[in-house]
Formats: structure tokens, C-alpha cells, sequence
């Protein structure tokens, strides 16, 4: 059979800016075929995802908070899976990134040297089929050595600059379809930002461009 997709994510320190474009391009591509497969030719404008696009309008941050149960998959505020991704919509997803994590010693740092991260692992399903479970492990380094250093404060920038995990194959999903983010939880109640990089092609002119639900 032949290769449909490769589902692992790419570190950006190890890929050049050439690189990291040629990812975004070929998600833009992909999510433009698939809109004009649905929906024709007609008029469309492309955008940068937004937490919203998932399922949710009233989710516009992407801000997740582990739950009660650790060493388990949980699904994620931004896409529980319980509405549907807009009609006359299409996602290209080309990457994620880490922003920032609270660590079990109640301060904002990822993979510290005495602390554990919130979540260890991503997995995206759209229409009940999986379509990337992705392990975080080699983009997380240490944040900062005392908890006085693991701040999202500027001062302290560099500690929490992780790098992005760029797609091997873009994911495109195209609506309406239920989407679930679930997150693999090692560290209960603990606040964390993962964003999700990507385009969006949608309808415009009648539409008037962005649509809100």
C-alpha cells in the first residue's frame, strides 16, 4: 500500500528556515485542495489558526489545566470533542509549541531539573480516527535549576524557549468533524499553554471572511 502520511513531529533547532517554510507551504497546499474538493472555487480566505477553529468559540486562549487523574489521557479545553470543527472550513495543521507549563512546584517551567511537566504526550483524533499521537519528550530542556529561575518572566526568556515540533506531514481536517485533543497527564491540577500551528482556508465573501459559529 502506499504511504499516506508520516505522523512525527520534527524539532525546529534541527531544521532551517528554508525547512520550517517548505512545512507551512505544504499545509497551506493540502487545506486548499481539500477546501476546493468540497467546496469548489468560489471565494476563501486563509488565516492563522485560532483556539476557536477546534470546536469551541468561546475558547480564544490556549490555556489547558491537567485534571485529577495522572498517567492518562484527558481531553484538552481547546477540543474536547463535543461540538464540530465550522462547516465551509479546513484545517491544516503544520506543528505545535510548547509556551509555557506550571511544574508540580507550583511555578511556570517545563522539565526542570527537580519537577515534572504537566503532559508528556498529544493525541489528535477527528471523526473518531486518530491522526497523530505525538510524544513531547525531545522538546522539552531544562528550564531552570531553582524554582526562583522558572519564571515566564522576560528576565528569565531563554529558560522557557522550547523549541517547535513541526509536522512531518501536515494534518488536514476538513468540517464538520468532532476533534479531541487528549493530552497524556502525568502531574494532576497544574496549568499549562501548548499551541497549535496552522492555517485555516474558510469561506469568504458572503461569509464575510472570519466566521465566529
Amino acid at each position: 500500500m502506499p504511504l499516506k502520511t508520516r505522523s512525527y513531529l520534527l524539532n525546529s533547532r534541527w531544521m532551517t528556515p528554508q525547512q520550517i517554510q517548505a512545512k507551512i507551504n505544504a499545509a497551506e497546499s493540502e487545506a486548499i485542495a481539500r477546501y476546493k474538493e468540497g467546496w469548489g472555487d468560489g471565494d476563501y480566505i486563509i488565516r492563522a489558526l485560532l483556539p476557536s477553529d477546534f470546536n469551541s468559540v468561546t475558547v480564544e486562549e490556549w490555556q489547558e489545566t491537567t485534571g485529577t487523574a495522572i498517567d492518562a489521557w484527558n481531553a484538552s479545553t481547546v477540543a474536547p470533542g463535543t461540538t464540530l470543527v465550522r462547516d465551509n472550513t479546513v484545517l491544516g495543521i503544520y506543528g505545535i509549541k510548547v509556551i509555557t507549563g506550571e511544574n508540580e512546584a507550583g511555578v511556570y517551567a517545563w522539565g526542570a531539573a527537580d519537577v515534572s511537566a504537566p503532559v508528556t504526550a498529544v493525541r489528535l483524533t477527528a471523526g473518531g480516527a486518530r491522526l497523530a499521537q505525538w510524544d513531547f519528550s525531545f522538546l522539552f530542556h531544562a528550564s531552570a535549576q531553582t524554582a526562583s529561575l522558572a519564571t515566564t518572566s522576560a528576565v528569565y526568556g531563554p529558560l522557557q524557549d522550547h523549541p517547535a515540533g513541526f509536522a512531518a506531514s501536515p494534518i488536514v481536517i476538513r468540517g464538520p468533524k468532532a476533534v479531541t485533543i487528549a493530552y497524556w497527564e502525568v502531574t494532576a491540577s497544574l496549568d499549562f499553554q501548548i499551541a497549535w500551528l496552522g492555517v485555516v482556508v474558510e469561506a469568504a465573501g458572503g461569509q464575510g471572511g472570519i466566521t465566529t459559529g
